[in-house]
């Protein structure tokens, strides 16, 4: 999805009429990352809730170290791909770029 949208916006020019182009960009890859990560944790959590019952039932972990070791690793690879998922769009639409 981060190539399709620097594809879209490929090399926006350094000039003032293309900073709302710019922030627009910025805008639509701000929603669409909020917005699949409620979808792709709405599903996990539903997939996890089994498992978790499961394991807290069977006394192989309390609460709040399944729910910390959870979190931990989730956000360790949440961190990864938003680094991926914005760094691309950014170098391709030109971003880096200020305005002259």
């Amino acid at each position: 999805i981060s190539l399709v949208f620097g594809v879209l916006y490929w090399r926006l020019p350094d000039t003032f009429a293309a900073v709302q182009t710019k922030l627009g960009l910025i805008f639509i890859l701000l929603f669409y990352w909020n917005y699949s990560s409620y979808v792709e944790a709405l599903q996990v959590e539903l997939e996890e809730r089994a498992r978790y019952q499961g394991e807290v039932r069977g006394h192989a972990y309390s609460s709040v170290s399944y729910l910390l070791s959870a979190v931990l690793i989730r956000l360790g690879f949440e961190t990864i791909f938003t680094l991926i998922f914005y760094t691309v769009p950014y170098w391709m639409a030109n971003l880096s770029s200020s305005v002259t």
